[in-house]
Parts: C-alpha cells; sequence; structure tokens
C-alpha cells in the first residue's frame, strides 16, 4: 500500500486527539433534553391506560380500523357477483 506511511500518521494523530471536557456535557445535556421531551407522551399513555373510557375507546376504534378490509372484501365481491 504505497499511503501506508500516511495511514499509520493519521491513525496516531486520532489516536492521541482526545475530546474536549466540553463534549460530554454538551452530549448529556441534549440526551436530557430528549428524555424531557419524551416524558409528556409517556405520561398521557399512562393517564389514557388508567382511563376505563379511553381503553374501550381504543379498543372500540381498533375493531373498526381491523375490520375495515374485510367490508370492502365483502363489499367487492357483493358487486362482482350482482
Amino acid at each position: 500500500m504505497a499511503d501506508e506511511p500516511m495511514y499509520d500518521e493519521w491513525i496516531a494523530n486520532r489516536r492521541a486527539a482526545s475530546p474536549s471536557r466540553e463534549l460530554t456535557d454538551r452530549v448529556m445535556a441534549a440526551v436530557e433534553e430528549r428524555c424531557g421531551q419524551r416524558e409528556s407522551y409517556v405520561h398521557l399513555a399512562d393517564r389514557m391506560n388508567a382511563s376505563r373510557p379511553a381503553r374501550w375507546a381504543a379498543c372500540l376504534a381498533s375493531l373498526l380500523v381491523g375490520s375495515l378490509p374485510f367490508l370492502l372484501v365483502a363489499y367487492a365481491a357483493e358487486l362482482l357477483v350482482f
């Protein structure tokens, strides 16, 4: 490999480099900010899970959405028969 000495020098420079101390603080602040944003959705989901009417509404909505393909197939079969 013709570029091997350059590559070895580049590797040595990369290994000698150390990240700044501020980098870890910035990363941790970004992680905490992102986690804080998701917690509002978790609280909403917990409140909905604790509510019996909300669970019934979710079940009925999923039943309706899940049965729509079968209703469409039945309607298409009816159109083909007549």
